[in-house]
């Protein structure tokens, strides 16, 4: 069980580290209504925005965060 641990922000700060040091100017990604509410809190946490949202499949609402790397 990771939950808890940091690990998921690890992930995300390397993601990010990579996406630096190659010089992207801006990270995107997404997550959905049906992913755990955990996983929702840390993208903001970590300084990602709504820059959309979209419905899918009936009830399940799509959200693309960004943020600069």
């Amino acid at each position: 069980e990771a939950r808890g641990r940091g690990v998921a922000e690890a992930l995300c700060e390397g993601g990010q580290r990579h996406a630096r040091d190659q010089g992207y100017s801006r990270v995107v990604l997404s997550t959905s209504s049906m992913q755990a509410q955990a996983a929702r809190r840390l993208y903001p946490r970590m300084g990602y925005e709504v820059v959309h949202r979209a419905r899918m499949m009936g009830d399940v609402e799509v959200f693309y965060m960004a943020r600069a790397p």
